[in-house]
């Protein structure tokens, strides 16, 4: 039956002075849509050298069909769009009529559309009543689209015709292709006459050819035989051979129009010479369907075709692959009825979720996103604490029967650490009793600064040494554990110190003063080295002797002789912002203060929040500044605070966030400040 076609296909050519030649307009209509198609083909190109990977991963396209009629034979019936998609999926998966030893499954397939982009079920199939059915091109295209016309960003627009006319010489094609720099362009998609839309198998082959161009395919004659890099020449492919021939009108007649195969002696190209590990020159690939040939020849794409096309799916025309457009309504519901035996259980539990839905097909139990089993029934044995999201997904017997049932499972641990004590503040050498209060727990560990220290029960520690402590317990049961809250302790006198015990102003005359703590009771500081300011001196470090170490201005920093650093100017803050700086020494890092700063201008959603970073053991000792104007985000608010954290280490830096309405908490701790934040929402006004 092959045969007979192709036959007839020879003698309509002969007849018609080569109808077939033309059958493509996809060079003419191309020239007049070059912008930006050689950026297009350098991402295609890039995409393909760098992150494109085989993964087997089926892309569907959605697909529209706009049959513009006049009430003639042009008007052709759903069941022959229903037939061209199947054809065109048969086409891109080496499948049925299409089927050929040396082809390839593309890994691409087609729907039509069964939602409209208001997310309405539809048939994927419009209507139209138009004299433009016979359409001349190019003047025409664009009113011949307007007529109706889908997203082009996330649908292949396929206009159905009755006759399409080219201008310039009066030749007749049967369709023309976009390329994907037109992506969501109104233009955007493809056009055919009626008699290549499901006709038959190999008057379709147009439309797969047009799909090709659409997916960034050029003519495997496309600048002829060059080949000296196949990345780079002729149709843009390695595997399609150089092919000067415009058109073939026997599928095997012999023809290799190009003997330069072997040109690109790279790796890349499989054509290179014999001598070099290659195929050597090759025959025309007449049976592609991007070569110009007998419509019944048409029966391939290559592996590099099908890298290319997903290339372009995946980096240009990536918006047609979001979302879910190909499945329609559900005809048969699914019927859910699952029983749990209980969604609150300790560790080691077991909770079974019995199904005895209706109408499904097949069952996929996840745990928190992870596929677990696809049986009907699932038996769900956690063996850490935590919440759990389970969930089944069921698909019907009908397209679009989907039903996901979640249930939430709380699974808690029977070990509870906790523990009671005596004064946790005394001096050095004294003792801290412990009595264990923990329930469910056969093991037991004390920790003290993280530390193993004692399995005992009920331990007794002594402390020789003054300093700030962390005991902390943890307790093991047969199935889990537990840790219990951190107990901070203080050994000798370890108040704050001598760190805040000058305070330092300026006065809106530009003169300074203070407050001096070293005095008991306090003393005013009434003179001092302090250079003029007429605003808000920051803040003030004192060294462990109570004297001045550091001060802050909110846009400079001073060492204890009141001189700016060498690197502490441009601070980015404010003079007149309250609260607005504070400096930290860096846990563990005894020699390097964190300073923080922040700017509030009239425009709160300008300025920001920012910190600079000291070392004193620079400038002989008076320290300067080796990390400025770290930018840690705006939140229109000056003021600012620093808490310890409970290890007695580490502390958290605290801010308003205005703009959100919302507290924010970096962690600082010897390694730096976090690099997000904690966000607490509680809103008020500031």
């Amino acid at each position: 039956m092959k045969l007979n076609f192709t036959f007839l296909i020879v003698m309509l050519c002969v007849i018609t002075g080569g109808f077939a030649q033309n059958f493509c307009g996809f060079d003419d209509m191309q020239v007049l849509h070059r912008d930006h198609e050689s950026a297009c083909n350098d991402r295609i190109h890039d995409w393909l050298i760098g992150e494109f990977e085989r993964t087997g991963e089926v892309l569907t396209v959605p697909v529209v069909v706009h049959i513009i009629h006049n009430n003639g034979p042009e008007n052709i019936d759903d069941s022959f769009v229903l037939d061209a998609i199947g054809f065109l999926n048969d086409a891109f998966s080496n499948n049925g009529y299409y089927q050929n030893e040396l082809g390839i499954n593309t890994g691409i397939q087609f729907c039509l559309a069964a939602k409209n982009p208001n997310g309405e079920f539809t048939s994927g199939i419009k209507r139209t009543v138009s004299d433009l059915t016979d359409v001349l091109v190019p003047s025409q295209e664009s009113e011949l689209k307007a007529l109706s016309h889908w997203n082009g960003e996330q649908y292949l627009n396929i206009w159905v015709v009755h006759e399409i006319t080219r201008e310039a010489d009066n030749d007749g094609v049967v369709g023309f292709a976009t390329f994907p720099n037109m992506h969501g362009n109104p233009l955007d998609g493809i056009v055919v006459e009626s008699t290549a839309m499901g006709a038959s198998e190999s008057a379709t082959a147009v439309v797969a050819h047009e799909v090709g161009h659409y997916l960034g395919l050029y003519h495997t004659f496309q600048g002829g035989c060059p080949n000296v890099d196949c990345l780079t020449s002729g149709d843009l492919v390695c595997d399609t051979p150089p092919d000067a021939a415009a058109f073939n009108t026997l599928c095997f007649d012999g023809t290799n129009s190009c003997t330069t195969d072997t040109e690109d002696s790279s790796i890349n190209n499989p054509y290179r010479s014999v001598a070099l590990g290659g195929l050597g020159d090759q025959l025309d690939m007449q049976t592609n369907f991007m070569d110009y040939a007998n419509l019944a020849c048409f029966e391939r794409f290559t592996q590099g075709q099908a890298d290319r096309m997903h290339a372009t799916l995946l980096e240009v025309r990536q918006s047609l692959l979001d979302g879910d457009r190909c499945t329609g309504p559900c005809e048969l519901p699914i019927e859910v009825a699952i029983t749990t035996t209980q969604l609150e259980i300790e560790v080691g539990g077991t909770i079974v979720f019995s199904n005895a839905s209706a109408n499904v097909v097949s069952f996929e139990w996840l745990v928190n996103g992870s596929s677990q089993t696809e049986s009907m029934d699932f038996v769900f044995t956690p063996e850490e604490q935590g919440e759990y999201n389970v969930a089944v997904v069921m698909t019907g017997e009908e397209p679009g029967c989907i039903e996901t049932v979640v249930f939430d499972v709380m699974v808690s641990c029977p070990v509870v650490a906790s523990f009671t004590s005596g004064p946790v503040q005394f001096e050095a050498g004294g003792s801290l009793e412990l009595e264990n209060t923990t329930t469910g727990a056969t093991n037991f560990a004390w920790y003290i600064d993280g530390e193993f220290v004692s399995n005992e029960e009920n331990p007794v520690f002594e402390f020789e040494a003054s300093g700030a402590y962390t005991v902390q317990l943890f307790a093991e049961g047969p199935t889990c554990s537990d840790w219990s809250t951190p107990l901070n302790v203080s050994v000798g006198t370890c108040a704050s110190g001598n760190e805040a015990d000058q305070w330092l102003f300026f006065n809106s005359f530009g003169s300074a003063f203070g407050l001096d703590f070293n005095i008991d009771p306090p003393a005013p500081i009434l003179e001092n080295n302090l250079p003029p300011n007429a605003d808000h001196c920051k803040t003030t470090l004192c060294d462990a002797a109570g004297d001045v170490l550091f001060l802050c201005t909110g846009t400079e920093l001073l060492n204890r002789n009141y001189e700016v650093m060498p690197n502490g100017s441009d601070l980015l803050g404010n003079t007149s912002s309250h609260y607005g700086s504070i400096i930290v020494q860096r846990p563990g890092i005894p020699s390097e203060y964190f300073v923080f700063h922040s700017s509030l201008p009239e425009n709160v959603s300008e300025g920001g929040l920012y910190y600079s970073l000291i070392d004193e053991t620079l400038d002989d000792g008076m320290g300067d500044v080796t990390l400025k104007n770290e930018y840690l985000g705006t939140y229109g608010q000056e003021a600012l605070t620093c808490v310890r954290h409970c290890n007695l280490v580490d502390f958290w830096l605290i801010t308003y966030d205005q703009l959100e309405s919302r507290y924010l908490a970096w962690l600082v701790t010897q390694d730096g400040i976090a690099f997000e934040p904690i966000v607490s929402n509680v809103s008020q006004d500031v």
